[in-house]
């Protein structure tokens, strides 16, 4: 009888540390953004059906010399963009819909103010492959969705235009507090009449982990600096043009949830444009750039 006692309380003390073990097992099961302490995976992710929602505010400073004059033109934008859920790809990226529900852009010049017609950009929804670190891997049925903003505003643009890189990209490897990475961006952008292309190298630092509107963020410091090429023609005109850019962002990535909250960036671009054609001049341009972007879940 003893015998079976022992043996009965051997077995409850034998059950009883193989259920702590696997307890702590569970317990000590890391979540699939890491931890700060041994590093963050940051990725994107918008569940089936979850729609984001993101107001941005830019304002954009052009200063130009032209046969000895100065001139100055300022654009305003503000946009509220919704992106929508719509499952994976077989890839692993992200399927989004995406939709401009408002937008005001404000052109201000010698000539006066003008609010520019952008509503055939609104309520038109399209499509986005986005990676789970941020590339834009494709949009998808843009080509009709265009504004025309005439001669001087830049002509026929499309959505695409307005929504360039609206995700800040991520590291490919878990992070720590003061850890870098590196990452390349090679952008042609086709406008009315001509084609600029943009290559930036962007250096990012997880800056420090911050808890932001009731969220655990990674506070993201990247710096960036580029040239600009393009050539084109505009108005019986051709030009080339050639500058450099520099400037920095600042994004609040919430990791747990998978979404940036804020990013704010600033840039400066300064160029040189070369028109030939009925008159011959260059053209010293400098442009600023100050934006803001949040997201509500």
């Amino acid at each position: 009888m003893k015998r079976k006692e022992i043996l009965s309380g051997t077995a409850v003390v034998i059950l009883i540390s193989f259920t702590v073990i696997l307890l702590n097992k569970c317990g000590s099961k890391k979540a699939l953004w890491g931890d700060p302490a041994s590093g963050l995976l940051l990725s994107y992710r918008l569940a089936d059906g979850q729609t984001w929602k993101t107001k941005s505010v830019s304002k954009q400073i052009t200063n130009m010399e032209m046969m000895g004059q100065s001139m100055e033109a300022t654009t305003d934008i503000t946009m509220h963009v919704s992106y929508q859920g719509e499952g994976e790809t077989s890839d692993n990226n992200l399927q989004i819909t995406v939709l401009i529900d408002s937008m005001n852009m404000v052109s201000k010049s010698m000539r006066g103010e003008r609010e520019m017609d952008v509503q055939s950009l609104v309520n038109k929804p399209f499509g986005l492959v986005l990676s789970p670190i941020g590339d834009e891997v494709e949009f998808q049925n843009t080509d009709s969705i265009v504004v025309k903003l005439g001669p001087m505003g830049g002509g026929s643009q499309s959505v695409t235009q307005f929504l360039r890189d609206p995700f800040p990209d991520l590291s490919t490897n878990h992070i720590k507090v003061g850890d870098s990475w590196l990452h390349q961006v090679n952008e042609e952008i086709p406008e009315d009449g001509q084609v600029v292309n943009i290559a930036l190298a962007v250096t990012n630092t997880l800056d420090k982990i911050e808890v932001f509107q009731g969220e655990e963020c990674a506070v993201i410091h990247s710096e960036f600096e580029g040239t600009l090429d393009g050539e084109g023609e505009r108005m019986g005109a051709n030009f080339t043009m050639e500058g450099d850019i520099e400037g920095t962002t600042t994004y609040y990535f919430a990791y747990k949830k998978g979404c940036f909250l804020k990013q704010n960036t600033e840039s400066i671009m300064e160029s040189t444009i070369a028109v030939t054609g009925q008159s011959n001049m260059t053209i010293p341009m400098s442009q600023e750039t100050k934006a803001e972007t949040t997201l509500s879940l």
